[in-house]
């Protein structure tokens, strides 16, 4: 059976779903950044706070593949929460958005650990764009 334009699904769907963290102390941008994950075909699990972030990587019974990781959280710094969470799964492909341009957020972290940075506020393309280079 011939396969119409219609059966090839955008190239996020076609591939494997991927199990996604997103930590974000901005409830709203929390919802946001999940529901345009989940609509491109991933499992996404989402928190507001960073120790539960890093727990929920720590315990969860299924590896998630990548993590999208507000730069900014309360309590605790990006570059420590990077340290954390690659603490717990070195080769984990991380994800940052924040409010600094790349500029700024290199005078804090070198930008070779980070997989992917998105500047806030980010459009829907933009995560699904980098979504698409997750898989």
């Amino acid at each position: 059976m011939p396969v119409s334009p219609a059966d090839t699904a955008s190239p996020v769907l076609s591939n494997a779903r991927k199990r996604i963290l997103v930590i974000d102390d901005e409830p709203e941008v929390g919802r946001i950044a999940t529901r345009i994950l989940e609509r491109l075909g991933h499992q996404v699990s989402a928190t507001t706070n960073s120790q539960a972030g890093i727990e929920l990587l720590r315990d969860s019974d299924e590896p998630f593949d990548w993590v999208l990781l507000d730069w900014t959280m309360p309590g605790i710094s990006g570059v420590s929460m990077l340290q954390a969470l690659r603490a717990i799964r070195p080769s984990l492909p991380i994800v940052v958005m924040s409010g600094y341009t790349t500029q700024m957020l290199s005078e804090q972290v070198d930008l070779g650990q980070l997989n992917a940075f998105i500047q806030k506020p980010f459009r829907i393309d933009e995560l699904r764009r980098v979504a698409q280079q997750m898989v």
